[in-house]
């Protein structure tokens, strides 16, 4: 058996301790949880089996406490893709889909031939004319189109 080169302090395991009695956010408290218990001894099949993390992610969030300490293990996500925009902002967006088209938004530069139908392509460019967004995946994009397409697409 390979001897462990992670191993907590006294201290910095009563400081996670402490920290995990308040944790409201379930994915840092899972990393801090997964570290403290590495970090005082409990063999990783255990911890893995019992917070359902794979031994990846349990030795990489240990690198993470390692350099950063706690606020290395913090959930540092932003939510999905449809945070970047506001409710008004959806409302808007859905609105704009019903009475106009790719045609007479971008003339001649619409995605399809006859411009009469929203594509993926087409909402990625509105969305950056219109509210300054750019999502990350094209999937958003695909998704948001699904949620707000005029019924008439569908």
């Amino acid at each position: 058996m390979a001897k462990r080169n992670f191993v907590l302090t006294p201290e910095e395991a009563r400081s996670i301790q402490q920290i995990l009695e308040t944790c409201t956010d379930d994915p840092s408290c899972l990393r801090m949880r997964a570290v403290l218990w590495y970090g005082t001894g409990r063999p990783s099949t255990e911890i893995i089996a019992q917070l359902g993390c794979s031994r990846t992610s349990l030795l990489s969030w240990c690198q993470a406490y390692r350099t950063s300490g706690v606020p290395g293990l913090l959930d540092r996500r932003l939510g999905g893709n449809n945070r970047r925009l506001t409710h008004q902002q959806l409302a808007g967006l859905t609105q704009r889909l019903k009475t106009t088209t790719p045609r007479q938004v971008f003339s001649r530069n619409a995605a399809t031939p006859a411009g009469s139908e929203w594509t993926v392509h087409d909402l990625y460019r509105a969305l950056r004319m219109w509210y300054g967004v750019v999502f990350r995946s094209s999937t958003s994009y695909y998704n948001l189109l699904q949620r707000v397409k005029p019924k008439s697409e569908k």
